[in-house]
């Protein structure tokens, strides 16, 4: 499944968002769709130093692009869970 440039932009900004809200102090991220998947990849700087990639399931975005509370409470408190290690 191809990505518009305006869905992308739309499930960067989410992402953005979701990522801003979870307090990491440093980080990169590509959000993509790989067979029929949202994905999210994470490069985050860890609390003793260096740095950590981490790779996110992230079906619901496109219901957090529309406003679904439930889908981002969801989203966040899986992220939260695996980026655990990462400064905050």
């Amino acid at each position: 499944m191809a990505l518009t440039t305006i869905e992308l932009a739309r499930a960067r900004e989410a992402t953005s968002l979701l990522l801003d809200e979870l307090g990491l102090k440093a980080y990169l991220f590509e959000v993509d769709i790989a067979d029929g998947q949202w994905l999210v990849k994470v490069d985050c700087a860890l609390d003793g130093g260096g740095w950590q990639t981490v790779v996110l399931p992230a079906r619901e975005i496109p219901l957090v692009i529309t406003g679904d509370d439930a889908a981002r409470r969801r989203l966040l408190a899986s992220w939260r869970e695996r980026l655990s290690a990462c400064r905050i």
